[in-house]
């Protein structure tokens, strides 16, 4: 079995492909998740070179989110599915992008209950899982920002 570290590097990889190749997909990448090309660069480094960089738990959840990507896409090699959402699912989290949910139909001036659609449910879920101050004040309108562009269809 390959170690994660190297399926990471893999997945990576094949971002920097979908977004322009080598040198500007590095550059696209690191802009989306707001991070410098340097470090791109270096979590893209073969594991013997001594300038390589793990990609960490938290960082691999939160270039799936930021690339659309299921939970788990960047642990698999594509052999084998992801483990389901459903086996994963915290009912703490999942209270809390609930409680997420219902700030922003409150702010929005909605129904106390909105409807709410898995796919955003997913969304908030997936947002409190990577980051837990989500539910900090600044970081709600970030939320809500992503929230819209998945929406309108420009988060993926």
């Amino acid at each position: 079995m390959k170690p994660i570290r190297d399926t990471r590097r893999e997945r990576l990889a094949e971002l920097v492909a979908e977004n322009g190749g080598r040198n500007g997909g590095q550059s696209a990448v690191a802009d989306k998740l707001q991070k410098d090309k340097n470090q791109v660069y270096q979590w893209l480094l073969p594991a013997d070179n001594p300038a390589s960089r793990n990609i960490s738990d938290r960082t691999a959840r939160a270039i799936e989110l930021a690339f659309g990507r299921p939970r788990g896409w960047m642990d698999t090699d594509g052999s084998v599915p992801p483990v389901s959402h459903l086996a994963r699912l915290d009912p703490e989290i999942m209270g809390q992008a609930l409680q997420l949910l219902r700030l922003i139909a409150e702010i929005r001036r909605s129904p106390a209950i909105p409807d709410i659609d898995a796919r955003q449910l997913i969304l908030a879920y997936e947002v409190i899982a990577t980051d837990a101050r989500a539910m900090d004040d600044a970081n709600v309108v970030d939320f809500m920002r992503k929230l819209a562009e998945r929406e309108r269809g420009d988060g993926n």
